[in-house]
């Protein structure tokens, strides 16, 4: 199943935004620097018998590991529309060219849709797993008032409302939330529903979750933080998959906030869901032991 071909109502939605996004720019200046720090990069895919993982991730030809700090230089702004940035890492360099219009619309897709950007491709391929995700389209270290306006339309009850009704899914659990916080624009969307389908060359019976936070200043537009979990699991032709991924980066020496919504509330993602359910069986099983003492 190829998983990143962008359905055509997905195209219509980025041919209507070119003609009502309006003039917006970045609030940067050349010669800024930006330190990030990557808490945590992870992906792994199941497939039946086979299973594979990945710590870590890529941005052209750079590899990022979990504890890893990489440099963010602004280079040059033709105007305040574009910018040229350099991406450093232990000598190593990679060079971007972002525009405010080109991460506008790539917000809109990775935030319609996360689990296509963030899991593992179907079918199972060992090589491609192996390889790590590469975030060169969906890490972008600077934003504008366009994409801040694009997350408040989403927080908005009607729109919640709107795509909790599509018919193409079922049981939709959708929870979107957009504030401010000590400076910083929190946009924050868990994404919970179920998939089926049937194609010439197979059948397709799943659920897709993620949970995405984004913490930015809300005068300079730079990114702070950014967490992510994402799975899908199911069926694909008969065979059980599951693909997981979860991601945790953001400014040195700044505290991202934990999710608030979904099934993670509180939590940094899914690996640490076990920790405070085991912490519960500890405790209850205590209390029913000492309460047992307490009788004899």
């Amino acid at each position: 199943m190829k998983k990143r071909i962008l359905p055509i109502f997905l195209f219509l939605i980025i041919i209507c935004n070119f003609y009502v996004y309006s003039k917006a720019e970045f609030n940067i200046n050349v010669g800024d620097e930006f330190r990030y720090e990557v808490l945590k990069w992870n992906w792994e895919a199941i497939s039946g018998s086979n299973s594979s993982s990945f710590q870590g991730f890529r941005i052209d030809d750079l590899l990022f590991s979990e504890g890893d700090e990489f440099l963010i230089k602004v280079l040059n702004m033709d105007d305040n529309f574009t910018a040229d940035y350099r991406i450093e890492k232990d000598g190593f360099t990679a060079d971007h060219h972002t525009s405010a219009f080109g991460v506008y619309i790539n917000m809109l897709l990775i935030i319609g849709a996360p689990t296509i950007w963030f899991v593992p491709n179907l079918p199972f391929n060992e090589t491609r797993i192996q390889e790590g995700p590469n975030l060169d389209d969906t890490f972008y270290p600077f934003f504008d008032k366009e994409v801040f306006e694009l997350f408040d339309r989403r927080a908005n009850s009607t729109y919640i409302s709107s795509r909790m009704s599509a018919t193409y899914r079922n049981n939709t659990d959708i929870q979107i939330t957009y504030e401010t916080k000590k400076g910083h624009l929190l946009y924050e969307q868990y994404l919970n529903y179920g998939i089926k389908y049937t194609a010439e060359n197979y059948t397709f019976d799943g659920i897709y979750e993620s949970n995405l936070l984004y913490s930015i200043d809300e005068i300079t537009g730079v990114l702070h933080g950014f967490r992510m979990a994402c799975r899908e699991h199911g069926l694909l032709n008969g065979t059980n998959f599951d693909l997981k991924s979860e991601g945790h980066l953001e400014l040195k020496d700044y505290n991202m906030p934990k999710f608030d919504l979904g099934s993670y509330a509180g939590l940094p993602g899914f690996t640490f869901l076990i920790v405070p359910v085991t912490l519960a069986v500890v405790i209850v099983s205590k209390f029913i032991f000492n309460k047992k003492q307490i009788k004899q």
